[in-house]
């Protein structure tokens, strides 16, 4: 999995850049790499200043020496160059003008890294004496070999002197030794199955159709080669275990029928399980230091393993649509946060939505389809000669079939009063909020659909609902969860929120419910 690995990946994405220069993303992800060191910082002021990502525009006034520009000169300079290196010279130019090699230095890991780029620049040589093809080529290739089913066929020679634990096949290992090895994947297991064809010492073929449909001796010719496989595995645990210098750990345990363990254990029989007194076991406090202790019990290994399991179980965030609907205990947890701190907007009085009559279609197909339309559509377009057109093509992506009903309710959508004064004002859609609960137990996260600035200041949230019919309990769910919206959008922004809004779909005329915190 070379190509997979960090330092591989930036010059390949490097690469990338300058065989299709026309791909921004790719220069965006090359000036990132530790190749020419843009911070986001440095790409925000390049582009709020009207710079392109091409090599051959000229940078903004006042960032002609800054990084990005920088880096965009230096492959400008190379893209030039590009006809007369091949893949494997350009890897190996890359590397040493942008000092590859001396930059992972500060990881303790370093000879690793200079292995791997070395095996990588070598493999790309070869490849261009095989095939002889252009930079795209070789990048088509290599991201064959990026695949998470991909691995090398050459072996990658490990560097000498290296303080580590390396995990290796037991044909890798050949010829090798290390002061300790452990022979891990004992309970694997073999392939059970009968071979379908299996080939006697004098050459001759032998199938296996089925149980009851054989060649004559194919039973006597498969037994002598489950024999030769036997002892071909019994070869390799040997090469495995003899790789050890001074330590040999292997497993006691005896998986299924046909296993790596069953298989050593003739040769574990009757050896004493010992652990050897390699070092004085270690456990690592909460302050930081360590301090010798005593093995620990079983029971007291299960109950730690148990609050472990427990912890990592709990959810690292929440969202508000879960906090308005909890089911589980952290979901309860935070929204009694959020009562407890007053952040719930009151009801000032008796809230009523008229129900959509007549309803072939509801819930999460009309609401996907709705936010879909507010994606595409401005929103003082309700009267726009086009709108209707625009919302069928919204309703049938989303596979509604009643296009008709559904344009009448995103019309009473961005017909009401709420964002009609929205498309009047300074506003933004599909607002993402995030930020800590009350008492900081956990993070919380939502979209907000509109979110505009008032007259005098503040800010009014506004969520779209598709709702048939809406109980009392459901209603008090959705203030809910506009509470919370607000309470991350004002301590996000520093900005009081002063309005949160509900307008639910009608055929007709929307239903617009609000509360206000005075």
């Amino acid at each position: 999995m070379v190509y997979s690995t960090q330092e591989v990946h930036d010059l390949l994405v490097t690469c990338r850049a300058l065989a299709d220069t026309a791909n921004e993303a790719a220069v965006v992800v090359a000036l990132r790499t530790p190749l020419f060191g843009c911070g986001d910082d440095d790409l925000l002021r390049w582009k709020a200043a009207g710079g392109r990502w091409d090599f051959f525009s000229d940078a903004p006034v006042g960032l002609e020496e800054s990084p990005v520009a920088a880096g965009r000169a230096y492959l400008k300079s190379v893209w030039f160059e590009l006809g007369l290196l091949s893949p494997g010279a350009l890897l190996s130019r890359l590397a040493a003008d942008r000092r590859v090699f001396e930059v992972s230095m500060d990881s303790p890991r370093h000879r690793d890294v200079w292995r791997r780029l070395r095996f990588v620049i070598d493999q790309a040589h070869a490849w261009y004496g095989e095939d002889g093809g252009d930079l795209r080529d070789y990048l088509a290739w290599a991201q064959t070999q990026q695949d998470e089913n991909a691995r090398v066929t050459e072996a990658v020679l490990p560097e000498v002197g290296v303080n580590a634990v390396r995990i290796m096949t037991m044909h890798a290992a050949k010829g090798l030794q290390f002061p300790m090895v452990i022979v891990a994947g004992m309970s694997g297991g073999f392939r059970t199955t009968s071979d379908p064809v299996v080939w006697g010492d004098d050459g001759s073929m032998h199938l296996n159709v089925c149980a009851a449909v054989q060649s004559v001796d194919y039973t006597s010719v498969s037994t002598t080669e489950k024999a030769h496989t036997e002892a071909e595995r019994v070869r390799l645990l040997y090469v495995a275990c003899t790789r050890a210098e001074s330590f040999l750990a292997v497993s006691g345990y005896i998986g299924a029928k046909g296993s790596w363990g069953k298989t050593l254990a003739a040769g574990t029989a009757g050896v004493p399980n010992a652990v050897p007194d390699l070092i004085e076991p270690m456990r690592v406090e909460d302050r930081g230091q360590s301090s010798s202790v005593a093995s620990q019990s079983w029971d007291e290994w299960q109950a730690e393993t148990a609050q472990v399991a427990e912890i990592s179980a709990l959810p690292s965030t929440v969202s508000a649509t879960q906090i308005a609907h909890p089911f589980l205990p952290i979901h309860e947890a935070v929204l009694s946060e959020y009562w407890l701190a007053g952040l719930v907007f009151p009801a000032s009085s008796i809230e009523v939505v008229a129900p959509l009559v007549g309803s072939v279609e509801s819930g999460t197909t009309l609401g996907i389809a709705l936010h879909a339309l507010l994606e595409t559509v401005p929103l003082d377009s309700a009267l726009d000669s086009e709108f209707d057109e625009k919302a069928r093509n919204a309703g049938t992506l989303a596979g509604l079939v009643d296009l008709d009903r559904f344009a009448l309710l995103a019309k009473s959508v961005f017909s009401s009063e709420p964002v009609q004064r929205a498309a009047a004002r300074e506003h933004w859609q599909e607002m993402q909020l995030a930020g800590m609960s009350p008492n900081e137990t956990i993070v919380v996260e939502g979209i907000a659909d509109l979110v505009y600035r008032e007259d005098d200041g503040s800010l009014v949230i506004v969520d779209y609902k598709t709702d048939v019919g809406v109980t009392a309990t459901t209603l008090e769910a959705y203030w809910t969860q506009l509470s919370v919206y607000a309470d991350l959008l004002a301590r996000a922004t520093g900005e009081q929120v002063s309005r949160v809004v509900l307008v639910f779909a009608r055929p007709v005329s929307a239903g617009v419910l609000e509360r206000r915190r005075f």
